[in-house]
């Protein structure tokens, strides 16, 4: 059996090749290198949703009320190979809201809602923890957060990068992860209704604003990508 001499292996290829897993199963094709490895894992999907309401009648002309939706979800599957633990996409959904009708008059009412809505996202592959792969385990210039001018988000630029040599491919090869993204939305709106005989009259004011502070990936891996052609060494 021929093999290269392993002094003259690079030593990045070395930390790559270190990052696979012994084979635990009989391989098939040249060498045995191809199916050669399997794992069995099992994943929970969890969503959970609340809602509360309370009603006060604070007289017999004025009705208030206050509502509270809360929703939490996980769902673990973003798996990355050859990491050893499964991410997760996490949402949490908070929606308090308030609102009152009073009757001023036989023929003025007078109502008013609030509503916030905020919604907390967060997205990791199960090779997030392992910190910047790229950089710290196996030196490859330009991986994860090198030469990164963002610095509060340089963590979010953790895992292994994305290697592509023909057989399975090492690292997340989802480009959208990892996902941070907080959204909120306020409204307020107010009505005045005046009924004159068989017209109606109503006016009133609207306040609506929205946040949103979401960091994610778009296009290219975070944390670097690298393709070996698989025809480089062939006989």
């Amino acid at each position: 059996l021929n093999s290269m001499d392993p002094a003259k292996i690079d030593a990045i290829a070395k930390g790559i090749l270190g990052l696979l897993p012994k084979p635990t199963l009989e391989g098939t094709g040249a060498g045995g290198f191809s199916n050669n490895w399997s794992r069995r894992q099992t994943t929970d999907t969890r969503r959970n949703n609340f809602d509360g309401k309370v009603n006060l009648n604070r007289t017999n002309a004025h009705q208030m009320w206050f509502k509270m939706s809360y929703m939490y979800a996980d769902v673990p599957d973003l798996w990355t190979f050859p990491a050893p633990e499964v991410g997760a996409t996490v949402t949490r959904i908070y929606q308090p809201t308030f609102g009152q009708t009073w009757v001023l008059s036989p023929t003025l009412t007078f109502d008013s809602t609030l509503g916030v809505s905020i919604m907390d996202q967060e997205a990791f592959a199960g090779d997030f923890p392992l910190g910047m792969v790229g950089t710290d385990v196996l030196g490859i210039p330009g991986t994860n957060a090198q030469g990164r001018t963002d610095v509060p988000r340089a963590h979010l630029y953790a895992g292994i990068p994305n290697i592509t040599t023909g057989f399975s491919t090492i690292g997340t090869s989802a480009n959208w992860t990892p996902q941070n993204r907080n959204e909120k939305t306020i409204s307020f709106t107010n009505n005045l209704t005046k009924f004159a005989g068989r017209h109606e009259f109503r006016g009133g004011y609207t306040l609506f604003r929205s946040k949103l502070d979401h960091w994610q990936p778009e296009r290219q891996n975070p944390r670097g990508a690298i393709v070996v052609a698989t025809n480089a060494t062939r006989m």
